[in-house]
């Protein structure tokens, strides 16, 4: 199991806006978490070393009104082929002995159950701040569904945006069109049940780009399922 020291510090995002996410919320007992300018510094790279693209979603998202140790993740359409070379999900724990599993599930369709791509367990102090996979390599096929989000072991702070008009939100990679809640982010049959545009959770993705192959589908991003379609699965074929 890694151990993870969180950060106070922010990437650029991919338009290069500032942080503006982490100051004047309503948990301002928590401390920052320990800057670690290792796993979540400035800069992401990926596999290859070229410097990643980073989305920032929701960076000014408030903390929920009360904790809880359900799984959030956040669910995203691919419309290029893509690296995953990093996943950070913004949190807050009083708690000491904190552990929480970040997970990545992916979808070859819309309404299609997600299978589990990637997932690591990471230890997280008693502080508010990212927790970060650290470099990964997981590729995001265009024209696939992504589940990305995390669980933990006891009750934290989640940061969630209730901002009903924003989705979806484009990135680098695709877009974000929903998300939903689970008792794990990483134990097979997720499913789209219950996915909602109302409400969505702080992340950020770092991505680069990668030589396509025969798995991606050239995606028109204009054509891609709007938030209210993606917050359901199609209807069963016959």
């Amino acid at each position: 199991m890694l151990t993870l020291g969180c950060s106070k510090g922010s990437y650029s995002s991919t338009a290069n806006a500032a942080d503006g996410g982490g100051d004047g919320l309503p948990d301002g007992a928590l401390p920052l978490c320990v800057e670690d300018g290792g796993a979540t510094g400035a800069v992401a790279l990926s596999e290859a070393g070229v410097a990643s693209d980073v989305d920032e979603f929701a960076p000014n998202a408030p903390v929920a009104k009360m904790v809880s140790s359900i799984g959030r993740v956040n669910i995203y359409a691919a419309t290029a082929p893509r690296s995953l070379d990093r996943v950070d999900v913004y949190l807050g724990s009083a708690l000491a002995g904190t552990r929480v599993t970040i997970a990545v599930q992916e979808a070859a369709a819309q309404g299609a159950a997600f299978q589990k791509v990637f997932d690591v367990q990471l230890d997280f102090g008693a502080c508010r701040g990212w927790a970060s996979t650290g470099p990964i390599s997981v590729p995001l096929v265009a024209g696939h569904f992504y589940a990305i989000g995390l669980d933990p072991n006891q009750p934290i702070d989640a940061y969630v945006s209730t901002d009903a008009n924003a989705l979806p939100i484009d990135g680098a990679f695709g877009r974000l069109v929903s998300s939903k809640t689970t008792s794990s982010v990483s134990n097979a049959g997720l499913t789209w049940d219950k996915a909602s545009t109302a409400e969505f959770n702080r992340q950020r993705l770092a991505t680069s780009p990668r030589v396509p192959d025969a798995r991606d589908v050239v995606v028109d991003a204009a054509a891609t399922p709007d938030a209210g379609d993606a917050a359901a699965p199609d209807a069963p074929r016959g």
